[in-house]
């Protein structure tokens, strides 16, 4: 806000408005700046969840005798008038789609008046009643994903949005080019494939929870340095960011081993081609850096277009274009998501009729007709292309499609963010559900624990190869029988149910507002008739990174009951999953 041209002070404060927690934004100016033009500003440079709902200007800025801002004396906020008995209606017979989402938002944002052309977050939305209006639309047949209540905030917007659209630029880029390139994962080349000395490397992402984890595996398996690029963030330095995700994850092993072995470097990949690095540190990395495990990517599956594209996107650009000037190796992090395995559209109930019908993608493939959905695999997908070509130009780099990344193998634990994850959040709600459908126990579950994934990635860092293109996943997948019966002996209150039974349980459990909430972790799984779709048109088959790993001395861990047990133990542990 203090960037802002004209603002001479402010402060942003929690406060409590009709029983909800929010943000309130309070600022001074002596010119005309209107809340409007402070929200808008905002939105420019932050993501939607930290905008404050409410932006108050005020005349002076109240402060204690100590010339502090005295935030017990900021005025909260105007309630917009809420909804009235009167305004309640039966949204069910409502005919528009425009009709029944204003009824909706009236009832989740307690306010009685709403147009169409209103931002949901202006008028009292945030991330959390953002997933309880879906979740609210989804009982009247109003099914849309997460990530389209930021992308289209206005009911007009959002009502209007058509069904998708297939990417243009997918269907109608020429492969040929890269399809040479993926054509070189090969026995003959796997066979060629020797040890080498990766030098210093440059992590990019390593304050994520796989990012981490790489900087860990690094220095366990190599002697060299690892230098690791960090966006400052919120006034809060890239040195104590890194240390803050190394001690949540390994303990206080790693506070000598910053600025001794890991040596931290602020910069941004959006910042252009050299990452807005200081001279210093820009011919400090061109110097003593040789490998690039670029594993920064915005990994959410909502939000707004623009900061996918400027991450995913431009920033790996950004990267090809660092290691060509610069002669460095790259490792492109990837996600097994650009299959369109899992897709709705890709979904099917297999058949005798239909099992011909599989589209069986592996290491040789990019683009074979799958339904490429959402922003962030979208942004992935095409990210790819971006390495890719620039293979095919001669650059040294390589892609890790990574699956399931889970708990660490060693110990169950998992990443900070804990309900960021989808998979976990899957897990929780079928648990808090009590139920999941019965179809699944002739299904196998892919668990590939961020350790493991992790230790495969610095052996293919340590290797030599003109293959170029791997999947990062665990082949020993987990019989959901053995998930079930593991629970069972936990104490885990669960059952396996029919499409039709399960669908209904659901549906009750939309219609209770104390309850909706918990169907959040599996609201993108379901169909227009409430049934949960975990069917694939689409076969992923990682046969040959399996050989190539065992080929350079890794192999996967079976995950078994054990590993199960310590993988509920730790989200009991943390309060996360009750049982």
């Amino acid at each position: 806000m203090l960037a802002i041209n004209g603002i001479t002070s402010c402060v942003v404060n929690k406060a409590t408005v009709g029983n909800k927690e929010v943000l309130c934004g309070y600022y001074v100016t002596d010119e005309n700046i209107s809340e409007n033009k402070v929200k808008e500003f905002l939105r420019k440079s932050l993501p939607q969840y930290m905008i404050p709902t409410y932006i108050i200007k005020l005349d002076k800025m109240p402060y204690t005798i100590n010339r502090k801002i005295d935030r017990k004396a900021l005025p909260l906020p105007e309630m917009a008038p809420t909804i009235s008995n009167k305004s309640v209606i039966d949204i069910g017979k409502l005919d528009s789609n425009e009709e029944k989402l204003i009824q909706i938002w009236k009832k989740i944002l307690k306010v009685d008046n709403i147009s169409v052309t209103d931002n949901f977050f202006d008028i009292g939305g945030d991330s959390i009643s953002a997933i309880d209006m879906q979740i609210e639309a989804l009982k009247y047949g109003l099914n849309f994903e997460y990530g389209d209540i930021f992308n289209f905030p206005t009911i007009k917007e959002l009502s209007h949005k058509l069904p998708k659209i297939k990417d243009d630029f997918i269907e109608k880029y020429d492969y040929s080019k890269v399809n040479k390139v993926l054509a070189r994962n090969t026995i003959k080349n796997m066979k060629l494939t020797t040890k080498m000395n990766p030098g210093n490397v440059l992590v990019i992402g390593g304050t994520g929870y796989l990012g981490s984890h790489i900087i860990h595996e690094f220095l366990n398996q190599n002697s060299e340095d690892v230098y690791c690029l960090i966006r400052p963030k919120n006034k809060v330095s890239p040195r104590y960011r890194l240390l803050q995700s190394l001690r949540f994850y390994f303990g206080d092993e790693y506070v000598d081993k910053v600025s001794d072995r890991i040596k931290v470097i602020a910069g941004d990949i959006t910042s252009g081609s050299s990452f807005g690095l200081n001279r210093r540190d820009l011919l400090a990395v061109a110097k003593n850096v040789s490998t690039i495990i670029n594993s920064g990517a915005l990994v959410k599956h909502f939000g707004l277009r623009k900061e996918f594209e400027d991450i995913n996107v431009t920033g790996t650009k950004n990267v090809i274009e660092f290691c060509k000037v610069y002669g460095k190796r790259l490792l492109h992090i990837s996600t097994i998501s650009v299959s369109g395995n899992g897709e709705k559209e890709e979904a099917v109930v297999e058949t005798a009729e239909n099992i011909n019908d599989k589209k069986i993608f592996s290491e040789n493939d990019l683009y074979i007709g799958q339904d490429i959905k959402g922003i962030y695999t979208t942004t992935k997908f095409r990210a790819e292309i971006a390495v890719l070509e620039a293979i095919s130009d001669g650059l040294d780099a390589q892609i890790l499609r990574l699956g399931n990344i889970t708990n660490r193998y060693n110990d169950g634990a998992f990443q900070r963010n804990t309900d960021d994850n989808a998979f976990a959040k899957r897990i929780k709600s079928f648990i808090d559900i009590g139920a999941f459908p019965k179809y699944t126990l002739t299904h196998k579950f892919e668990f590939t624990p961020v350790d493991l994934c992790a230790s495969a990635i610095i052996k293919i860092v340590n290797h030599k190869s003109d293959c170029n293109m791997f999947h990062i996943r665990n082949n020993k997948l987990l019989d959901l029988p053995i998930l079930y019966n593991t629970l069972l002996a936990l104490g885990v209150d669960i059952l396996p149910v029919s499409d039709r039974l399960l669908s209904d349980i659901i549906t009750g459990i939309l219609n209770d507002d104390e309850r909706k909430d918990i169907v959040s972790g599996i609201v993108q799984d379901l169909n227009k008739e409430k049934i949960l779709v975990y069917t694939s048109n689409i076969r992923l088959n990682s046969n040959f990174t399996e050989n190539y790993l065992k080929n350079i001395g890794f192999r996967w861990k079976k995950i078994d009951k054990n590993y199960i047990i310590k993988y509920m133990n730790y989200f009991k542990k943390i309060g996360y999953i009750n049982f």
